[in-house]
């Protein structure tokens, strides 16, 4: 997956997403980090994803431990690492949001 991180999907969103994203998740913005480097790092915290994980029903939480598998052999092909890597981001936000 080279080239393609957490970070920088963080940094191809836009104000309003990026606000979205902080709202649904307040452990990430405080303290305000310092670039999304550190947003990232902190967003890939086990306590951070234990809190946003709190929040969901049994349902949700079995598709997305359905998806894991999936995504890991997607992304173990050369052409679909970088779209793996970009739906695990995309559903992570989601998942955040929701």
């Amino acid at each position: 997956m080279a080239g393609t991180s957490l970070a920088d999907w963080l940094r191809t969103l836009d104000d309003e997403t990026l606000s979205a994203l902080l709202r649904a998740r307040p452990d990430l913005a405080t303290p305000p980090p310092a670039d999304t480097t550190v947003l990232a790092t902190r967003a890939g915290t086990r306590a951070s994803l234990t809190r946003a994980a709190e929040e969901l029903d049994a349902g949700t939480l079995a598709v997305l431990d359905a998806l894991v598998p999936v995504v890991q052999r997607r992304a173990a092909e050369p052409a679909g690492a970088r779209r793996a890597a970009s739906n695990v981001y995309s559903a992570n936000f989601d998942f955040a949001v929701l």
